[in-house]
């Protein structure tokens, strides 16, 4: 398996990416041709859902031959710490209601903006009621 690609069974792997381009002196091409590699191995281990956070590029998803990329949601960012956490805690509860993996991918996004807008991470995860509210608000109108 390729360097960097980690072993998973069931339908999520989740790969986070941390940094920008500029952090890694790398350019937005040779991301793009990594990451096409990578998501190539993890399919060929049978994963069928991979989800690669991006930092402040967003989050993109491959599931078959299709894919979403949505970008960051405009919010203040107050202090980051909990945004990953925050992002695979709303992607696994649209994984766990059975929802298309576009439309999980917006739950990551916007549970991930919330945390970042507060100061504390472990107070600052978001319960399903305000949640469901912040997706229909920041997603309504747009396919899933």
């Amino acid at each position: 398996m390729e360097q960097g690609v980690q072993q998973g069974d069931g339908r999520v792997l989740h790969a986070a990416r941390a940094g920008t381009a500029d952090e890694h002196g790398a350019d937005a091409a040779a991301r793009d041709a990594a990451a096409r590699r990578a998501v190539a191995a993890i399919r060929k281990e049978g994963v069928s859902l991979q989800v690669h956070k991006r930092g402040a590029e967003g989050a993109k998803a491959y599931e078959g031959e299709q894919s979403w990329t949505l970008p960051p949601l405009p919010t203040e960012v107050v202090c980051a710490i909990g945004a990953g956490e925050a992002f695979a805690s709303g992607l696994l509860y649209g994984l766990c209601r059975g929802l298309p993996a576009g439309e999980c991918l917006q739950y990551g996004n916007t549970a991930a903006s919330l945390v970042v807008g507060r100061v504390s991470c472990s107070d600052s995860m978001p319960y399903r009621e305000e949640l469901e509210p912040a997706v229909q608000s920041a997603y309504s109108g747009q396919r899933r």
